[in-house]
């Protein structure tokens, strides 16, 4: 990079990198470098600012292991769990959510894009606006419970869902999206349907 600004290929470069201190402990650094030319161009020297982001880092690699940790609890789960910012971007999606719809979280994201979550009764008629969970939850801002509503999977199968919603708010109270729970309980349904 030094290489590339005496170039005068980029103006400035930042990186991150640890350095040993004087008392043998590690503290990691962003390093911030650019270059001063004179009048004609040619390089006078550089001004480097180094500031120490050990605590940055520390705290960022606290929150990654505890987002690992809530990833593999929510993978554990045989209970589908997604959850939609107010604009339908699809932001989690657990395992068993991707098993059960068949689809990705980014395939989910896609169709979000494109038309409000499909929301079936569990006969495949479709439901109105109003009647969809995901939708009541981010238009009112209240959560919705034990609600039978089916989906049609990527293979084109109509799968019957228990289906939950509860509103995520940030600490002012303003609404930021909604988490969606739900249970596979097609098979239930057909044995309950055959008795």
């Amino acid at each position: 990079m030094v290489q590339q600004v005496l170039q005068g290929e980029i103006d400035r470069y930042t990186l991150e990198k640890r350095y040993v201190r004087g008392d043998g402990e590690l503290v990691h650094v962003q390093l911030d470098v650019s270059l001063v030319r004179d009048p004609s161009g040619a390089p006078l020297h550089f001004i480097s600012q180094i500031q120490d982001i050990t605590e940055r880092k520390t705290t960022l690699d606290a929150l990654l292991r505890t987002e690992a940790i809530q990833r593999a609890s929510l993978d554990a789960l045989e209970q589908g769990v997604g959850m939609l910012s107010l604009t339908g971007d699809v932001l989690l999606l657990n395992e068993a959510g991707k098993r059960i719809l068949g689809y990705t979280a980014d395939e989910m994201d896609h169709r979000f894009k494109n038309q409000v979550w499909e929301s079936y009764d569990e006969f495949g008629g479709e439901l109105p606006q109003h009647e969809r969970p995901i939708v009541h939850t981010l238009t009112t801002g209240e959560p919705v419970t034990d609600r039978i509503v089916s989906f049609r999977t990527r293979a084109g199968r109509l799968v019957v869902l228990r289906m939950a919603t509860q509103p995520v708010h940030d600490d002012a109270g303003t609404l930021l999206g909604v988490v969606v729970a739900f249970t596979d309980i097609t098979e239930q349904r057909r044995m309950e349907r055959a008795e």
